[in-house]
């Protein structure tokens, strides 16, 4: 929302509990009007992939007597 004009931006994220309902949302709402406005709707998948295996620190290393 831009809240010195009090209207909304233009858009918004959706997440679908789905692939078939987010496929069906597409197809039934892409270029369809809402409030004046046309309404274009796209899959978004994330910029990147990360690697959910892998520690998110790094622990400090062991010195020599301690192996």
């Amino acid at each position: 929302m831009d809240k010195g004009k009090n209207i909304s931006k233009g858009y918004g994220y959706v997440t679908f509990s789905t692939e078939e309902e987010a496929q069906k949302a597409l197809a039934d709402m892409n270029g369809k009007l809402l409030d004046g406005r046309v309404i274009f709707v796209d899959n978004v998948r994330p910029s990147r992939r990360y690697n959910t295996d892998a520690p998110l620190a790094r622990q400090p290393a062991q010195s020599p007597e301690e192996n």
